[in-house]
């Protein structure tokens, strides 16, 4: 079997290759550098491929691509020309020097471990699609082989449980777990769940409000024993939703391109706490004219993913499929690019 080689970063841009050096030797992971795309095919394939701006239409036509995580790292003049490559390239995008930490996290995924285990979705404003897009991923992880827990942090949000069609499948929900301490043992076969997929949801007969620490014992169980563990707090988290943020590894802002959005967007931003790092989903599911490089820049994040209006997948939902089986391959492609970017283990091989 081949062994795969360090992280490479291919760009001739001087100022990038400076700060991805810089925090790849913060977090203690090798990167290789290439001047150009032609230089991929020397040595062995990369575990992780850092593109930047220069570079992408040539990596676009290298065999790597589609083998490889991809991310497209460039400086704040390049975020507009990196948005437009990501759909095609099935890449993240880091800006810098605003994404630093999301590079730090991809590159921390070069050791073996998910880049993002822990990961919680806002939505910036009701009827975003978040819930949708965390049940979604989490079904491409679990497709993937991934142990994956769906953890249901809104309470008047319905039931993420319904979502996954899992509304009538007995297991524990929030009331069994309201008063969690320390940690509580593998929690996987307590829980609704779908193969490889559990859930833990809020109960609608017994609402309960857990507090932070009862949550965030609850999360460090779930991290023990599964691969990934997506967090959904709705459009209205509470001080203990967001004060348990602190023992994710990061979180997604689901927000719409309309200027409400938007503006709910930024209000959420200033609520999370800045040690959390913060990313966002451009969402289609409201109409609006404003763009994902117009949000990038109106809230000084980076957009990892653009999602479709897709209206099968609300079709699907009604039916009792979860969202994962459903949507168009553009929507399907978006889940597969969060995963690939954000959550996909990277295990190393010998």
């Amino acid at each position: 079997m081949n062994r795969m080689g360090p992280a490479v970063l291919v760009t001739g841009v001087e100022q990038i290759r400076e700060r991805v050096l810089a925090a790849a030797a913060a977090a203690a992971v090798e990167v290789r550098l290439a001047g150009d795309a032609g230089e991929l095919g020397a040595g062995p394939e990369p575990r992780t491929l850092f593109v930047g701006p220069d570079q992408l239409a040539l990596v676009a036509r290298s065999p790597v691509l589609g083998r490889t995580p991809v991310h497209l790292v460039g400086m704040v003049e390049d975020r507009d020309r990196l948005c437009e490559w990501s759909a095609a390239l099935g890449a993240s995008v880091i800006v810098l020097p605003d994404g630093v930490r999301w590079l730090a996290h991809a590159l921390a995924g070069d050791r073996g471990r998910s880049a993002v285990s822990v990961l919680g979705l806002i939505g910036a404003a009701g009827g975003v699609g978040a819930s949708t897009l965390a049940a979604a991923v989490g079904c491409a992880a679990a497709e993937r082989g991934h142990r994956v827990a769906l953890v249901d942090l809104d309470a008047r949000g319905g039931g993420i449980d319904l979502l996954m069609g899992l509304g009538d499948e007995p297991g524990w929900r929030w009331p069994n777990l309201a008063d969690a301490d320390g940690f509580l043992g593998d929690l996987h076969g307590h829980l609704p769940r779908r193969g490889d997929l559990a859930v833990l949801s809020h109960d609608r007969a017994d609402p309960v409000d857990p507090s932070a620490p009862a949550i965030v014992a609850v999360l460090r169980s779930l991290e023990r024993s599964h691969d990934v563990v997506l967090l959904d707090l709705g459009s209205r988290p509470g001080t203990a939703e967001l004060a348990a943020l602190r023992a994710t590894d990061g979180a997604l802002l689901v927000c719409p391109g309309d200027l409400r959005g938007v503006a709910a967007a930024a209000q959420h931003v200033r609520g999370v706490d800045p040690h959390v790092p913060l990313a966002v989903v451009h969402s289609k599911v409201r109409p609006g004219g404003v763009g994902g490089d117009q949000i990038s820049r109106a809230l000084g994040l980076p957009v990892l993913a653009t999602v479709p209006h897709d209206r099968r997948v609300a079709t699907g939902i009604e039916r009792g499929d979860p969202p994962g089986q459903g949507g168009t391959r553009a929507w399907r492609r978006c889940c597969r690019t969060l995963l690939d970017g954000i959550l996909e283990t990277r295990d190393a091989q010998g």
